[in-house]
């Protein structure tokens, strides 16, 4: 059962209940209950009608949202890290959470504690409606005030819960990507540059946007904010599409470091095509790609050996230019900061995505390839 379909259950019943009401209200007037605490139980249950309303549409609209401050990174309303607290989590948070398979973790994970409550809450329902269509009124009047508090401690512990939840698996994720980077001082590094692109686009760009009444707010999973302009108005039309430019680029860098970090020597054998640290390698049609590939796996395979510690030195130096190619960036795009005479490129981003697209197309380029070919040859 998904949330959807449980929360159209819980809004059909409190709909049911609704109707309901009245007339078992009416008749309460009528027995030995007082008019005045017939009219404070309609009051009280229907209060607590919209509360279960509100905690729904929250629990729909705040669903994987990242929301990045100067100060702050939360995750549906979370702080899962501070810069006062912890300023090497807070850099690398957002590269961290950048990953598919976090995040179909995460929404698995959330799912389950919002369906608990919402299954539980769908119980509450059931005895209500029960009791009303019995027209229990002795029960009623016991119930109600039980099933208030019972409503709100199912939301209190799901809160609870889910705010456990989001800060474990979100700082075991940030602490494991940082363990497992290769070249950890050049990507700290980089994530402080990216940083400072960020204060600089908030400052030029974000806060323009976000001070217009011009715009709605669209998040996707665990995604920055993105903008949707609802009125035309070209000045702001330039800061979002600058806005877009810089995500973009963002993940271009992300890309890059990603592939840098990863341990050197990845061999995969796909489709009948062989893949050495995903460039393809070429093999003759009539070699047995599995034999290939057992071999240069092989723990005497020297050149395969020579060829990691190379890929490995390769992978620095790319990092090492990716890092002067980053501060050389940064100092360009500073001076629309300190010089407001100056006028931002709309390519100033797209001109870097670029170079960093090509730097990764030679990351991936096979190095070391006739030595390969040579020490196999030998061996098939």
């Amino acid at each position: 059962m998904c949330k959807k379909e449980e929360i159209k259950k819980i809004e059909s019943k409190i709909q049911k209940i609704k109707t309901l009401l009245p007339s078992v209200i009416d008749n309460l007037k009528t027995t030995e209950v007082a008019v005045k605490d017939a009219d404070q139980m309609l009051k009280e249950l229907n209060k607590s009608f919209t509360n279960i309303s509100a905690k729904l549409t929250k629990m729909c609209n705040t669903n994987c949202q990242l929301l990045v401050t100067e100060n702050e990174i939360l995750l549906d309303g979370v702080c899962i890290s501070s810069l006062l607290s912890d300023s090497s989590v807070y850099s690398f948070c957002e590269y961290a959470l950048n990953s598919d398979e976090f995040k179909l973790d995460y929404i698995r994970d959330k799912d389950y504690y919002d369906l608990c409550t919402l299954h539980n809450v769908n119980c509450e329902l059931d005895f209500l409606v029960k009791t009303l269509e019995k027209k229990d009124i002795k029960n009623l009047i016991f119930y109600y005030p039980m099933f208030i508090l019972d409503i709100q401690v199912h939301f209190s512990t799901n809160k609870k819960r889910t705010k456990n939840m989001i800060e474990d698996i979100c700082l075991l994720q940030i602490r494991d990507k940082i363990k497992s980077l290769e070249f950890y001082q050049h990507t700290n590094l980089i994530m402080t540059q990216l940083g400072k692109f960020r204060k600089i686009i908030n400052s030029l760009h974000k806060s323009i946007i976000e001070n217009s009444n011009c715009v709605k707010f669209e998040y996707g999973v665990i995604e920055p904010v993105d903008y949707i302009q609802i009125s035309k108005d070209s000045n702001l039309q330039h800061h979002i599409a600058i806005y877009r430019k810089y995500l973009y680029f963002v993940k271009q860098v992300y890309s890059v470091l990603d592939y840098l970090n990863k341990p050197v020597g990845e061999l995969v054998l796909c489709c009948d095509c062989l893949f050495l640290d995903s460039a393809f390698l070429k093999v003759d049609p009539l070699f047995n790609k599995k034999e290939i590939l057992k071999i240069l796996n092989g723990v005497d395979c020297v050149e395969m050996e020579v060829y990691k510690q190379k890929k490995y030195e390769c992978n620095q130096q790319y990092l090492l230019s990716l890092t002067e190619l980053m501060s050389e960036s940064l100092i360009e795009y500073e001076k629309y900061t300190c010089d407001s005479t100056q006028i931002e490129s709309v390519d100033f981003f797209p001109n870097l995505s670029k170079k960093i697209e090509k730097m990764l197309q030679d990351c991936k380029t096979t190095i070391h390839y006739n030595e390969l070919k040579k020490a196999t040859l030998l061996k098939v």
